[in-house]
């Protein structure tokens, strides 16, 4: 029963916490920028992209591109501008509750796992799981954060914030598992 406690708690904790640096402290204000005319982008975007997906422009050579293609992309990238876009058209619904639960979901996942890989751990230190905890979720945004900045041209202030932000996250959520759990065995 503890372990099951644990896990709501480690969840609800991170799930709070996202909710917090998102919606009230100031980190990921700078994110998003709006262009100078939406009207006119969303005519250009529904034009230009078909589909939902992946769109990048210049577009990223295909599989079977020759070597001189693909220099040729990368020599008009360098120079820019480079757009990464995610296109979700009108075929799928967009709500933020779904985007929620999807969420919730996710940090429930990650919780089961860590509180496995904890026990398996024998750490009988909250502060210690916390650090542990922080810092094997870390790893896994380290590969996607660090990889969308090198990649798509991630901000860097906003790699970074992503990184402290996780590692926040599951630093609180791993001590509270700890917590609940400390005098039993996984």
């Amino acid at each position: 029963m503890k372990h099951i406690l644990a896990v709501l708690a480690g969840t609800a904790t991170a799930f709070v916490w996202i909710l917090i640096s998102r919606m009230t402290l100031p980190w990921y204000t700078h994110e998003f920028r709006p262009f100078q005319d939406e009207s006119v982008m969303s005519i250009v975007l529904k034009d230009q992209t078909p589909q939902d997906g992946l769109y990048t422009y210049p577009a990223v050579p295909g599989d079977r591109s020759t070597a001189k293609e693909r220099y040729h992309w990368y020599e008009k990238a360098a120079a820019g501008p480079f757009y990464f876009v995610a296109v979700k058209g009108p075929s799928q619904r967009f709500t933020i509750r779904d985007r929620l639960l999807i969420k919730l979901g996710v940090q429930f996942l990650i919780a089961v796992i860590l509180l496995w890989v904890l026990g398996r751990m024998g750490l009988l230190n909250p502060l210690a799981a916390g650090l542990v905890a922080g810092l094997l979720v870390s790893c896994g945004a380290i590969s996607e954060d660090l990889r969308a900045w090198n990649w798509w041209s991630l901000p860097d202030q906003a790699a970074l914030l992503s990184l402290a932000d996780v590692f926040l996250r599951w630093f609180l959520a791993g001590t509270i598992m700890a917590l609940i759990t400390r005098d039993s065995r996984v």
